[in-house]
């Protein structure tokens, strides 16, 4: 007789693939990553659990669902972590992958700086700022931005997100400036800086005091010139001189506010006086000085010589051809 046996040689199982996701890093105060071995398979099943764990790295980390395919892990400080995962399928096959997690330092942010306050004076209507003291500790500085917080209107930020810009068209009164600067982590920092705008200075006003008459023979006068003015500060210095009139004449204290003139002859003089203040800008004012000649003595007339016969014995005396040749004749006197 004849028997048949049937025999079924199966196949070795294919063991499960772990997948524990792609290494990772983050940023302090960032402490939490995300583990994702979803991606992991059992070829000849399916898979029945996972389990991670820390194998190493610093203490004190959370892994809150050790055996889920995906859980967070929290509490992570500075330093390099791996960690494991250990998948099965439900034909008791194991498979292990790890993953690597780095945990950077805390950057600190960034530190702007706007640059110290300015003081410009119209007509000048620009400044540049500058904020390239600004500085990204433990890292770079990757953005700049200028804007103006508060300030008269129309002025023109050149470049406003450059470390170093101008601005133009400004006008009197008081702008602030922010700079905010932002580092390769996305951390920023602002900083302020005031601009102050001072009206164009006046200039100052001379003044060489009130036109004077003398009669010789007086021949000096005095210039007074300290009712000139400085709106915008203070008068720094006074310079007379002559503009026209006769010779010799001498300013005996020619960068003095008052000043004596002697040696003054008949005619008239013009003198000029220029200030100027502390800003060097100036000014000039002029007087005029009459010198008059001498007055002329009256020249008495007391008529001609008469005779007369007696009995006649009076006469008339004429005094009426007197002159005064200055001005006119104030009294007569006979005797």
């Amino acid at each position: 007789s004849i028997a048949t046996v049937s025999i079924n040689v199966n196949a070795t199982p294919v063991p499960p693939l772990a997948d524990a996701g792609n290494d990772q890093s983050i940023d302090l105060p960032v402490n939490t990553v995300v583990l994702d071995g979803s991606s992991s398979t059992a070829p000849a099943g399916s898979i029945s659990s996972y389990q991670w764990s820390k194998v190493s790295g610093p203490a004190n980390e959370n892994i809150a669902t050790p055996g889920g395919a995906i859980t967070t892990v929290n509490g992570l400080t500075e330093g390099i972590y791996q960690f494991e995962l250990k998948v099965t399928d439900n034909n008791g096959a194991l498979s292990s992958a790890t993953v690597t997690v780095k945990v950077n330092a805390l950057v600190a942010p960034p530190v702007a700086n706007a640059g110290i306050a300015q003081t410009i004076i119209l007509p000048n209507n620009l400044v540049t700022l500058d904020g390239s003291g600004s500085v990204a500790p433990g890292d770079i500085i990757s953005g700049y931005e200028w804007r103006k917080i508060s300030g008269p209107l129309n002025e023109v930020i050149t470049e406003s997100y450059s470390s170093i810009t101008t601005v133009t068209g400004l006008a009197e009164g008081v702008y602030k400036f922010e700079l905010k600067v932002t580092n390769s982590k996305g951390l920023s920092s602002t900083s302020v800086v005031t601009i102050t705008v001072e009206a164009a200075p006046l200039p100052p006003v001379a003044d060489a005091g009130s036109a004077q008459a003398i009669t010789l023979p007086n021949n000096s006068i005095t210039l007074d010139g300290s009712g000139s003015t400085a709106p915008s500060g203070n008068i720094s210095s006074y310079a007379w001189r002559k503009a026209s009139g006769p010779s010799g004449a001498t300013i005996t204290t020619a960068t003095s506010a008052v000043t004596a003139v002697t040696g003054l002859t008949e005619g008239t003089y013009t003198f000029e006086l220029e200030v100027t203040d502390n800003n060097g800008a100036t000014s000039i004012a002029s007087v005029i000085i009459t010198v008059k000649a001498a007055p002329l003595p009256p020249v008495a007339d007391a008529g001609s010589a008469q005779t007369i016969t007696l009995p006649g014995n009076s006469i008339t005396l004429d005094g009426s051809g007197s002159t005064a040749p200055s001005g006119s004749i104030s009294s007569y006197a006979w005797r």
